[in-house]
């Protein structure tokens, strides 16, 4: 006599098998599909990264561009400005020494003074008239050859101005600079060597004339 009770039993396993079977694979998808976007996740990162590297670099090539062109403007500019102070000037006739453009430059607009040949062992006077515009106003000698002095001493210094004596081209210069906003007399001496020739230099000051309104 068959036991009829064996079969329900075994269908009921088979059932319960084949329910786990698809609950199996259904997990199996899911840590698939966990995977899946856990790779697309790092894939995007990845992209995002390289992207970010991507500008930060050129954003240094921008920057690297931008000082290499200040720095070439500044090369420029500074070889301009050698070249304007190396840049020869016209100087005296018969000059054999250099005169450079920046030796000319800053001059009053308005100086007077007389052609001056000091002897030796003698002195001299020379007076000077200059408008008083923050410029200098200069007395130009020299020994003969022409050759400047060897050496120009201040004996007596202006009260309301400085003097700088020195070398331009040929020439020994007496440059006279009255102080901002003086006006009225000043004096100063200097003694040449060699020959010990001296010259004083009386000075007239005076200011340039107010803009008409």
């Amino acid at each position: 006599m068959t036991d009829n009770r064996v079969a329900p039993r075994a269908g009921a396993m088979r059932h319960v098998a084949g329910t786990a079977h698809l609950l199996h694979g259904a997990g199996t998808a899911h840590l698939l599909h966990g995977v899946g976007t856990d790779h697309l996740l790092r894939g995007v990162g990845t992209a995002l990264l390289q992207s970010v590297a991507g500008s930060a670099l050129l954003l240094r090539r921008a920057r690297a561009a931008r000082l290499l062109h200040g720095a070439g403007t500044a090369l420029l500019a500074t070889g301009l400005m050698l070249a304007g102070c190396s840049q020869r000037a016209a100087g005296p006739a018969g000059s054999k020494l250099r005169v450079y453009a920046a030796d000319l430059a800053g001059a009053a607009k308005v100086c007077e003074v007389p052609r001056v040949n000091p002897a030796a062992g003698a002195g001299s006077e020379a007076p000077m008239k200059v408008v008083n515009d923050g410029g200098w106003c200069a007395i130009s000698l020299h020994l003969d050859g022409p050759k400047p002095y060897e050496a120009g001493l201040l004996t007596t210094r202006p009260n309301h101005g400085n003097v700088l004596i020195h070398e331009v081209g040929d020439d020994t210069r007496i440059d006279y600079t009255p102080d901002r906003g003086f006006a009225g007399s000043d004096s100063f001496s200097v003694q040449l060597i060699p020959g010990n020739a001296s010259i004083r230099v009386p000075v007239t000051v005076t200011l340039p004339a107010p803009p008409k309104a």
